[in-house]
């Protein structure tokens, strides 16, 4: 058995990228995939299109 545990990562605007914008409704940067592991992700689902 397998448990994931994890986020969904998806701009729906063009041109559909997870990058750093400050001051961005979303607002990727480095930092945030070690904070998703401390909290216990294990998975990103990341949209394709």
């Amino acid at each position: 058995m397998v448990f994931i545990h994890g986020v969904k990562a998806l701009d729906k605007r063009r041109p559909r990228e997870l990058y750093p914008a400050p001051g961005q409704r979303w607002n990727f940067d480095a930092r945030d995939p070690s904070l998703l592991a401390r909290l216990g992700s294990n998975v990103v689902r990341r949209a394709m299109t």
